[in-house]
């Protein structure tokens, strides 16, 4: 008996499973558009650190609220807030791609996401070349790569 529903069982959740990401990763580009301007006001003197990268960088599987960041980028921001050493604002950018692979960041590459899933049109600049041509790109100090956990899978 315990044999029959155990391939239900795995159907139902897989199904919870697909249905979270193609819910939450529409959820994280409004959060992310929305929390946008929000930095955009301020102009006191600040660093910015990029963090560059797949999924897991954008922030894909985290926990989001509305009008917070997520992944490492959010992660960033609240180690920096609590140690309380930082005499100047930080300000953590995510350029994290869901579906990338470390050869959709290469220079060379022709677009960008092999395999785009996203429920957006798919891009057409390299990945790379669109964080490089961004202005917050240009002003950070410091840059996050967090590449490879979805190489194997490719």
């Amino acid at each position: 008996p315990g044999s029959m529903l155990e391939p239900i069982w795995y159907l139902l959740t897989w199904l919870a499973v697909t249905l979270r990401l193609y819910i939450g990763v529409p959820w994280l580009y409004l959060n992310k558009w929305l929390a946008a301007p929000l930095r955009i006001i301020n102009h006191k003197p600040m660093h910015r650190i990029a963090v560059v990268g797949d999924g897991f960088a954008e922030g894909v599987g985290d926990w989001t609220t509305v009008m917070v960041k997520s992944g490492l980028a959010y992660h960033l921001d609240k180690l920096i807030e609590a140690r309380g050493a930082a005499r100047h604002p930080w300000v953590v950018d995510s350029f994290g791609q869901w579906q990338s692979t470390s050869r959709d960041w290469r220079p060379d590459a022709a677009t960008g996401a092999s395999n785009w899933r996203s429920l957006s049109c798919a891009r057409t600049t390299p990945l790379l070349r669109a964080a490089l041509q961004s202005e917050a790109y240009a002003q950070s100090c410091a840059v996050v790569l967090m590449l490879g956990s979805l190489d194997g899978a490719r």
